[in-house]
C-alpha cells in the first residue's frame, strides 16, 4: 500500500474498523510516523470531548461511512524487478546478514513500541466507555477542570482538560482513598495534548475520594506529594 494511503488509515484505526492485515500495516507505519501519532491523539481527544458532553452524542452514520470509504481506497501494487550477477551474491549475502541483525534489533524495538501503543489505546477506550456510560455518576474535579465518572459497578475514569505534561522523570499517579486512612494506587499515567483520559485500576466505592499526585517515574506505594486533583464520590 502506498504511503499516502497508509496515512489515510488513521481515522479507521481510531474507530477499530481495520481488518487484521490493515491494522498490522498501519501499526508498523505508526512506529515511524510522528504525524499519524499526532492525528491519532487528536481523534482520542475528540472522543473524550464527546464523552464529556452533558448528553451522550453519536456521530452521523454518513461520517463513519465516508471515513471507511476513504480509508479503504485501493492502490496499485508495483512489483520489484531483481537484477544482479553471480559474483555479487557473496557480497549481498554478507550485507543481508548485517541487515538481518539490524532488522532484528529494530523489530524488537518496534514490537515494544507497538505493544505500548496498543495498551494505551485499550486504556483510552476503557476510560471512554466509563465516561460515556449514561448510568455513571459524574463528579467535578477540584484543582483542575474535568470530571470523575463512576459507573454503577464502581469502575471509574478521569477526564482532565489541559493537564500539563509531567516533568522529566515524573509521572501522574491516581489514588483511591477510603475510610480509616486506607490508600490504594489506581495507576500511573501521562498527560495528553488537550484532554487526558485515564481508567482507574481498582473499583471506587461510595464515599471514597480520588486524588492525583505527581510522583517519580514508575509510581510509588504511597503518595509523597500534595494532591493536584481531588474528587469525592
Amino acid at each position: 500500500m502506498a504511503e499516502s494511503q497508509v496515512h489515510e488509515l488513521a481515522a479507521a484505526y481510531a474507530l477499530n474498523a481495520l481488518d487484521g492485515s490493515e491494522q498490522l500495516e498501519f501499526e508498523s507505519h505508526l512506529g515511524t510516523c510522528d504525524s499519524c501519532r499526532t492525528e491519532l491523539d487528536s481523534f482520542g481527544d475528540a472522543a473524550a470531548a464527546l464523552a464529556l458532553s452533558p448528553e451522550p452524542a453519536s456521530p452521523p452514520d454518513e461520517l463513519r461511512a465516508r471515513i471507511l470509504a476513504q480509508a479503504r481506497g485501493g492502490g496499485a501494487v508495483v512489483p520489484l524487478r531483481s537484477r544482479g550477477r553471480s559474483r555479487l551474491i557473496p557480497a549481498l549475502a554478507a550485507a543481508a546478514a548485517v541487515a538481518a541483525v539490524g532488522f532484528g534489533i529494530w523489530a524488537a524495538s518496534l514490537s515494544s513500541s507497538l505493544s505500548r501503543e496498543r495498551d494505551a489505546r485499550r486504556g483510552r477506550e476503557s476510560a471512554l466507555a466509563v465516561l460515556a456510560d449514561p448510568a455513571a455518576r459524574r463528579v467535578p474535579l477540584r484543582g483542575r477542570t474535568g470530571v470523575l465518572a463512576v459507573a454503577p459497578d464502581g469502575s471509574a475514569a478521569l477526564a482532565v482538560l489541559r493537564l500539563p505534561h509531567a516533568p522529566r522523570g515524573k509521572t501522574y499517579q491516581a489514588w483511591v482513598l477510603r475510610g480509616g486512612g486506607r490508600v490504594s494506587s489506581a495507576g500511573t499515567f501521562q498527560a495528553s495534548r488537550t484532554t487526558t483520559v485515564f481508567r482507574l485500576g481498582p473499583a471506587v466505592p461510595r464515599s471514597a475520594r480520588v486524588a492525583v499526585t505527581l510522583e517519580r517515574h514508575g509510581g510509588v506505594s504511597r503518595p509523597t506529594t500534595r494532591p493536584l486533583i481531588t474528587a469525592t464520590v
